[in-house]
């Protein structure tokens, strides 16, 4: 009796989150259900609402904007405070908009960062290598690894085009492929690709025979290791 008892627990513990998510879909999707909705919490009319936005063809259809605001009125002004943030991004330059990632990166959030630095990078012709520098770094911080690979490589690649297209401008540039080879080397270390990692370190520091960066105080310290001859 006891072990029938616990999994009849054992189901109904599994079955609750599926009837809950099964009780807001109907909730949104039949109107006439309102009245059950409006005397649930906060929490459950506002997941109502927000379903309701998506399945009764947006906050602009005066139907679907007055039951809404029936069921949650507090929609509206999250509603126009989403709409005025995403105005406000779309219309900042590539300038404000990195300063901005360097802000929220700063602020210890560099997955949001990244997105922004993203955004910069877009708004850029032909892409920028700075916004790309700090877009592999913010995706470091953030674990996003394999993208850090991808965001300092495109770096490298962009300067080293540079380099190639005005060598007087090397005291300028180098500086910056270091920088980029060094963490381009801590980015493959993450993903697990040691010969990539050393072979970026090495193109940081030509004339080492292997070498291995670390993060340190959030930058990379990279130092000459000693090769061992194979037996």
């Amino acid at each position: 009796m006891k072990r029938y008892l616990l999994f009849g627990l054992l189901v109904a513990v599994l079955c609750m989150p599926l009837a809950f998510v099964a009780f807001l879909l109907t909730a949104a999707n039949v109107p006439a259900m309102d009245r059950l909705t409006l005397a649930m919490p906060h929490t459950v009319r506002a997941a109502v609402a927000q379903l309701a936005v998506s399945r009764g063809g947006g906050f602009s259809n005066k139907k679907t904007h007055d039951r809404v605001l029936r069921l949650d009125p507090s929609y509206a002004d999250d509603h126009i405070g989403r709409a005025t943030q995403v105005i406000q991004v779309n219309g900042e330059t590539a300038s404000k908009l990195n300063k901005l990632g360097l802000d929220q990166e700063m602020a210890g959030d560099p997955c949001t960062a990244e997105d922004t630095f993203t955004q910069a990078n877009s708004r850029a012709n032909g892409g920028n290598a700075e916004y790309l520098r700090n877009m592999g770094r913010a995706a470091y911080e953030c674990g996003r690894y394999a993208y850090s690979v991808s965001e300092f490589s495109a770096a490298e690649d962009h300067d080293a085009a540079d380099l190639k297209d005005d060598p007087e401008d090397a005291d300028d540039i180098d500086p910056d492929l270091e920088y980029e080879r060094e963490w381009l080397s801590l980015a493959y270390t993450a993903t697990r690709q040691p010969q990539l990692a050393n072979e970026a370190c090495l193109r940081a520091h030509t004339g080492w025979k292997a070498c291995r960066c670390i993060l340190k105080d959030k930058k990379p310290s990279c130092a000459e290791v000693a090769v061992h001859p194979s037996r």
